[in-house]
């Protein structure tokens, strides 16, 4: 397969498409969002938060997330943290169950070498 390559020219020959968001203004639609930082900063109470958002189309951070699926891959907490850590999350947003159903958490510390993921 050969790779794709376009000349800058022909970008700028027309005008960009407008960029769509997950979270106005601060994660873009249809891209992968990576958080980091020190342990114990809240990684990923923030990334439930921004996810939960867009599953319910609500707010975050005082900005309109779009509604449509998300998905929150972490390494560190097993089942039962993430259990209270979403329904911190929920609570804190008065966010119903089915408001969560586009919510996907991949818990990658219940495999054997969470790494290969």
């Amino acid at each position: 397969m050969p790779l794709p390559v376009v000349t800058a020219s022909e970008l700028v020959s027309r005008p960009p498409p407008a960029r769509e968001w997950a979270i106005d203004r601060l994660v873009p639609a249809g891209t992968v969002t990576l958080l980091v930082g020190d342990g114990g900063a809240g990684k990923t109470t923030l990334a439930l938060q921004l996810a939960a958002a867009v599953s319910a189309g609500g707010q975050v951070l005082g900005r309109r997330a779009s509604p449509g699926g998300a998905i929150v891959f972490t390494a560190e907490d097993d089942r039962a943290e993430l259990h209270r850590r979403v329904a911190a999350v929920a609570k804190a947003a008065s966010l119903r169950p089915e408001q969560l159903s586009r919510l996907k958490i991949v818990m990658g510390a219940e495999l054997d070498d969470p790494a290969l993921a």
